[in-house]
Parts: C-alpha cells; structure tokens; sequence
C-alpha cells in the first residue's frame, strides 16, 4: 500500500525547510473516518525522496464502501500502538544527553529522527493512496546573541531551564492534527533543563550576532 507524506517537512536539513532523506521510515495507522478503533499497519519505508512515496502492508483489508482516516508518525517505532500516545518517542535527545550545533547560525542538527513528525489525511476513499501534510512535534527555540563587548567572543554552550519537561522521551497524543499534545514518559526520562553545545563555533566580533538552536518539546 502506498502513501504519500508531504515534502515540506523533512529529515535533512534545508534551512527550515525539510526534505526526506534515504533510510526514512515511518509508522502508520488507519481508522474509519471518525472512528477511534485504530489499524496499527506498522512500518512504511521510503520508496521515493521527490515525492515522499512511503510503501508498506496493511494490517487487513479495507472496505470499499468505506472512507478512511490516515495517520503516520516519523520515525517508525514499534512502540507506539496507535495515534492517541500509547507510546513513547524522544524528542531532542535523552533527558541525560545534550544536542549539538556546528558552527553559528546552522540549522543541520534540528532534522532527524529525534525531532518526531505527525501527519493526518482525513476521510480518504478506500481506493486512494493518502496524502499527508507532516508536522513538526518539537519548539524550535532561536536564540540570538549580540557580543556587546570590545573583545570577540565564542559561544560553545547554551542551557535553557524551564518548569516544564523540555527534552526526553515522550507520549504524543496527534488524534486531533491541529491539537497534538505531548505527556512526560516520567521523570526518569525526561529533563526539565536543555543543552546545547556548540562545535567550531566562530568568534563574534564586537557588534555583531550569531543564532543557535534549540529544539525542544512544546510546553
């Protein structure tokens, strides 16, 4: 069976734009429109980067009087048994762990399969291979630094500390698209403080600024 996921939301890297890369899988599931018995179908891989072409199995056969609700999450996880957060995924990196900027102003890192992406194609005939718009699960947070200073400076780490779980693994709740919630897998898991190194940052001269990124989970 063959669906289609949009290829406005990637795994590499573009600037904020995102494309699928080789090796990219995902995990999929269906329902009858507006039903919430939910068909884990399991893993798709990518057959195409241009046209975001993922091919799996279904789980069973589809009615063909019926329409059909679609819904896919990257990257695949055998943990997760339905749309509605039965299982966990990270998002960031490890409540333990840091992420990695290389050089200023670089959005390479923020692409990946610690960053999740949702989708839902709502009411598709049965004879229909879906589309879907995917969308980013994690808050993209930018932070600029002017150097104020006479002296040049490099930047070569940023912690950011919230009352609220930022990086870990987490339950996503993506039923409703334009709703997606996230929940802490527990605090063992989770970290309510985020790091960010920088490798081969360069100097900021005096008056001058550089962006770095921070993705983390919304809250």
């Amino acid at each position: 069976f063959v669906i289609y996921a949009s290829t406005e939301t990637r795994t590499a890297n573009d600037g904020l734009n995102t494309v699928w890369s080789t090796g990219d899988d995902m995990s999929v599931f269906h329902a009858v429109t507006d039903g919430k018995t939910y068909t884990k179908d399991g893993q798709f891989k990518l057959q195409d980067v241009a046209t975001g072409q993922f091919l799996g199995n279904l789980n069973g056969t589809l009615d063909a009087q019926e329409e059909y609700d679609w819904y896919a999450m990257y990257p695949y996880s055998s943990y997760v048994k339905n749309p509605n957060s039965s299982g966990y995924m990270p998002i960031g990196c490890s409540a333990s762990a840091t992420q990695t900027q290389t050089g200023n102003n670089s959005l390479a890192h923020i692409a990946g399969t610690n960053y999740p992406l949702v989708g839902k194609a709502y009411a598709v005939p049965a004879n229909t291979a879906p589309a879907l718009a995917m969308t980013h699960v994690a808050t993209l947070l930018e932070f600029e630094v002017t150097n104020s200073l006479e002296e040049p400076i490099t930047v070569s780490n940023i912690t950011f500390t919230a009352p609220a779980d930022l990086v870990g693994t987490f339950y996503i709740d993506f039923d409703d698209i334009d709703n997606i919630t996230v929940k802490s897998s527990g605090a063992s898991y989770t970290s309510k403080t985020a790091t960010l190194i920088v490798k081969d940052g360069e100097a900021i001269e005096a008056g001058e600024s550089a962006k770095f990124y921070l993705p983390v989970a919304p809250f």
